[in-house]
């Protein structure tokens, strides 16, 4: 059996690349302990990205690391 992948995985300058991927053309944006390494500029080109990338009914799911002892 043929076994489809469910991630694609690019490495990106995320202050100009864009995303290599067609407009509204996936369900699912997820990244997980990254955003909080962005500088300002790269964050929000990473988020307008990935809502240009997402269909309409999108989920952008972005996960950070928590301190419970502060």
């Amino acid at each position: 059996a043929i076994q489809k992948k469910w991630y694609v995985w690019y490495e990106l300058n995320l202050e100009v690349d864009r995303i290599p991927l067609d407009d509204a053309s996936v369900d699912c944006v997820y990244a997980s302990h990254i955003i909080e390494h962005f500088e300002k500029t790269a964050l929000i080109h990473f988020i307008n990205e990935s809502i240009r990338v997402l269909k309409p009914w999108w989920k952008l799911i972005l996960a950070t690391p928590t301190d419970y002892n502060s």
